[in-house]
């Protein structure tokens, strides 16, 4: 991933989308997960194990993801968001909800003998592609600054309240319950999107920013309820 930080001041750089020097890599306050800088031990990755290498990025998976199902609404914590993408995380979300939906869709084939899985992957990913590219150009209109990998990034990440919302609905066939757990899912997907996408623009822009995530939850939260 890319990590943030300021010059030869020592200080954090306020613009969480900024790719870091090597000086300011290690720069203290600089937050973990979405928001911390490389420590030395990840400098010298060169020299560490595979297993040390493979226990590094669980654990900043699991910190993304934990900030995502307990955000913050510190604007200081939000502003050091991003400063370290990894697309892990967004990669096991994807295939996770892709196979949800599809095991809910019956699994196997679909009815002109395609393989649903495949197909169910396809449009998840697209989804969250395309999504990515709306929010990376809207964040830039507004006068922002994100790359187009940390916006895919943090759209992976924050799609896991979703994926979560699919596995709940998946042993249930009540319709009631499912829109619930699908409009539970949605609203927190953004909830989670905010911090991050807002620290990208000024504060009065905010909500301009977040609207195209709150669409491709929506979308990806449609596509649960009708082929879940």
């Amino acid at each position: 991933g890319a990590a943030g930080g300021s010059g030869g001041s020592g200080e954090v750089e306020q613009n969480p989308f900024v790719i870091a020097t090597a000086s300011t890599a290690g720069a203290p306050g600089a937050a973990a997960g979405f928001g911390g800088g490389p420590s030395p031990s990840e400098e010298a990755a060169l020299d560490e194990s595979v297993w040390t290498t493979l226990m590094r990025d669980v654990r900043r998976v699991a910190t993304n993801t934990r900030q995502v199902l307990l955000p913050r609404r510190d604007q200081g914590w939000g502003r050091d968001a991003l400063r370290e993408w990894d697309l892990y995380g967004p990669a096991l979300y994807v295939l996770a909800l892709s196979a949800l939906i599809s095991i809910g869709h019956g699994g196997g084939k679909t009815d002109d003998g395609s393989d649903s899985m495949g197909l169910v992957f396809s449009v998840v990913f697209t989804t969250v592609a395309a999504g990515s590219v709306v929010i990376t150009v809207n964040v830039k209109a507004l006068g922002g600054t994100i790359m187009f990998f940390q916006s895919l990034s943090l759209l992976g990440y924050c799609i896991f309240p979703l994926v979560l919302a699919a596995a709940l609905c998946l042993p249930v066939a009540n319709r009631l319950w499912r829109v619930l757990m699908v409009l539970l899912g949605v609203g927190w997907s953004s909830y989670a999107a905010v911090p991050y996408v807002g620290a990208a623009v000024g504060e009065t822009r905010r909500a301009l920013a977040v609207y195209p995530f709150f669409l491709m939850a929506l979308a990806i939260g449609w596509l649960t309820l009708v082929m879940g």
